[in-house]
């Protein structure tokens, strides 16, 4: 009759044995929905002055030369606010 091997209880012997694999964590994004909302506003704001500059006739008209400059920097100012913009439900590095 064969003799059986004891197993060994140490735990150097265990050494190998992978780790059970855990579930990472979701990567958190950049940016919340609140800053995509305001990207999609001062997009519109942009296009809105875009398009009150549009025309060939009476290109000296008030719209054209002060109202719509006047929004399409409204715009580019809400998307520079819209990427800086830190909600209270992002996490805050130090």
């Amino acid at each position: 009759m064969a003799t059986k091997k004891p197993v060994p209880t140490n735990t150097s012997a265990r050494k190998n044995v992978p780790a059970p694999k855990q579930k990472a964590a979701p990567a958190a994004f950049i940016f919340s929905r609140q800053n995509y909302l305001l990207m999609i506003a001062s997009l519109a704001l942009m296009v809105l002055g875009f398009v009150l500059m549009y025309g060939k006739d009476d290109i000296y008209n008030a719209t054209k030369t002060v109202v719509a400059p006047i929004v399409v920097m409204v715009g580019l100012m809400l998307g520079i606010y819209a990427i800086m913009y830190r909600g209270g439900d992002s996490p805050k590095e130090a």
